[in-house]
């Protein structure tokens, strides 16, 4: 019995891949152009009976594989090595020869059918009249079917050059993702170590002060390190889960600070929101850093999420000799700027205001 499960998520695993593979073929690149071609062949017959003889279908399919060798030998050849690269004379060289022969087999073909078998029509269309006029003077002929695979060459183009650019387009949404990725990674490998840097020199204070916190702030700092190493290397957390870390970190700055007593610390959401991991770390590390060195001033934090809009606001105290206004926060408030404009570029504010006294950071972003 305890195999069940897992035999029944290896079936539904094994389906869902043949499905997407099924669905990936039907949607691929050669798939589409059965599909085009169908519909044309359909369209050419819609609107007469399927009295073909055997010798009038292999004279169209003579005719009709002409027209594909040209179009696929353009697509698949000419444009991608000559025309795509501004080989321009080489390409109007190749296509020209490719054309004239195909132009050339196409009458030659028609000749032939004329000759050998004059009861068969292979032109069973609304324009009839002018092609079976046009068989008995093949430079007539050789002038529509010119035109005819011109018209097709330019569409075929057409489309190659549009594919083209919906591949390249992807491909530049591809490359800026893999980017945004990168540029991500990098600063949350900047921000952990400097986080553990600091939390660090915390235990090294509470170790020499020889407190009995020391054993539960070690405790702290692990379950803290264990988010950051295993469950925070994604681009969405869960809301619940940054509370819980949240909390954790505070107390352990705490045990440190244990002479302040005017802190407020509010922590909320609506509903359980995914939301990007350690926005709030930077906010947090300067409420403490300024709270050592002012222990004096009141501490206010509030990180809440209501309708969809994110905020964190924190307010304490400031001591000017620590550095000033242009550059308030140092490497983590630095990180954190570039991070929100790299996940919500124009969907949010950042405002740090400093004094003699006071240090406030108000964030505010849009999850929608």
């Amino acid at each position: 019995m305890a195999n069940k499960p897992i035999r029944t998520s290896f079936a539904k695993n094994t389906i869902n891949t043949m499905w997407k593979k099924i669905i990936n073929t039907a949607f691929s690149r050669l798939a589409r152009n059965i599909y085009f071609w169908l519909i044309i062949i359909l369209t050419r017959f819609s609107n007469y009976e399927f009295s073909y003889s055997l010798a009038e279908l292999s004279y169209f399919s003579i005719l009709f594989v002409l027209l594909l060798g040209l179009l696929y030998l353009n697509n698949l050849v000419f444009i991608p090595f000559l025309l795509a690269r501004k080989r321009y004379v080489k390409y109007f060289i190749s296509i020209s020869i490719t054309l004239a022969a195909s132009v050339y087999a196409s009458v030659l073909i028609i000749e032939q059918q004329a000759l050998y078998h004059p009861d068969i029509n292979i032109f069973k269309t609304a324009w009839v009249p002018v092609l079976q006029r046009a068989i008995k003077e093949p430079p007539v002929l050789a002038f529509v079917h010119t035109f005819l695979f011109i018209v097709y060459l330019l569409i075929f183009t057409l489309l190659w050059y549009a594919n083209d650019y919906r591949r390249k387009q992807n491909e530049v949404t591809v490359i800026k993702k893999r980017q945004l990725e990168i540029e991500l990674d990098f600063l949350k490998n900047q921000l952990n170590p400097h986080f553990l840097f600091n939390t660090l020199n915390n235990l090294y204070a509470l170790a020499l002060k020889k407190t009995d916190t020391t054993p539960n702030a070690i405790l702290q700092l692990s379950s803290i390190l264990r988010y950051l190493l295993y469950e925070s290397n994604t681009t969405k957390v869960s809301f619940r889960r940054e509370k819980e870390i949240m909390n954790a970190y505070i107390e352990l700055e705490l045990l440190r600070l244990s002479d302040i007593d005017n802190v407020t610390f509010t922590i909320n959401a609506d509903r359980d929101y995914m939301v990007p991991p350690l926005l709030w770390l930077p906010v947090l590390e300067n409420i403490f850093k300024h709270g050592r060195n002012n222990s004096a001033a009141d501490i206010e934090y509030r990180c809440f999420i209501l309708n969809e809009e994110f905020q964190i606001y924190s307010r304490n105290g400031y001591d000017a000799s620590m550095g000033n206004v242009n550059n308030i926060g140092g490497i983590g408030m630095e990180n954190l700027r570039k991070r929100l404009q790299l996940l919500y570029p124009g969907k949010y504010t950042l405002d740090i205001t400093a004094d003699a006294n006071e240090y406030i950071v108000d964030l505010k972003l849009s999850l929608k």
